[in-house]
């Protein structure tokens, strides 16, 4: 094995060392959990190992250079980002309703698909965050869940509707359900979740 170095100090294994490169990777990011911080990047011979560059089973390497984060920051930056690309979110499901009950089936079929691509990173992002909330018990925790709840169960409807084919029902839940949950879970996103995780990297920082 070659040498290892995380947030610039090398790091020296007392008994032997993991077997491949995921298996280190997947040590190192769970000493780092202990401490409230992940593994933001993990270079293997120079190769993005979390872009998919090198084979998880990679078993001889020169050198290996991660780096971590306070998982606080991480979160707080994975919702900036998607709030500045995604923000008008709900504006964009109520155009999405609207524009359905004009087109033909086959161009709806089309248009949920469109649907589905766009909602998956948002729901992903829910779910990991309501995950961390509870590893933590954060103030926000209660409050994101029962909205996140709730719209699952409005996507959950909206599929029932969808597989019927009925474009009346698809209209209205995007349009007076979906939209609406969306609006509200991105301004707690925005507001408690977005101010709870500033103040806990300026803690830390501190």
């Amino acid at each position: 094995m070659g040498e290892i170095y995380l947030d610039h100090e090398k790091v020296l294994f007392d008994g032997p060392e993991p077997a491949d490169a995921e298996a280190l990777f997947n040590l190192l990011n769970q000493i780092m959990g202990e401490q409230e911080r992940c593994i933001v990047s993990f270079e293997v011979d120079g190769c993005d190992f979390l872009r998919g560059q090198v084979k998880t089973d990679l078993q001889s390497y020169d050198k290996v250079v991660a780096t971590s984060s306070r998982r606080s920051n991480v979160y707080r930056d994975i919702i900036a980002d998607f709030l500045n690309n995604n923000g008008n979110l709900s504006e964009e499901l109520i155009s999405y309703g609207a524009v359905v009950l004009s087109l033909p089936w086959s161009k709806v079929v089309a248009r949920i698909e469109e649907f589905s691509v766009k909602m998956q990173p948002f729901q992903d992002i829910l779910e990991a965050l309501v995950a961390y909330g509870r590893d933590g018990n954060f103030v926000w925790l209660e409050l994101l869940e029962n909205q996140f709840g709730q719209l699952e169960k409005e996507l959950e409807k909206f599929l029932e509707n969808a597989a019927r084919g009925d474009v009346g029902q698809i209209s209205d839940i995007i349009v007076c359900d979906l939209a609406v949950s969306v609006k509200t879970l991105v301004e707690t996103l925005a507001g408690p979740v977005t101010e709870d995780l500033d103040l806990r990297s300026r803690e830390f920082v501190a």
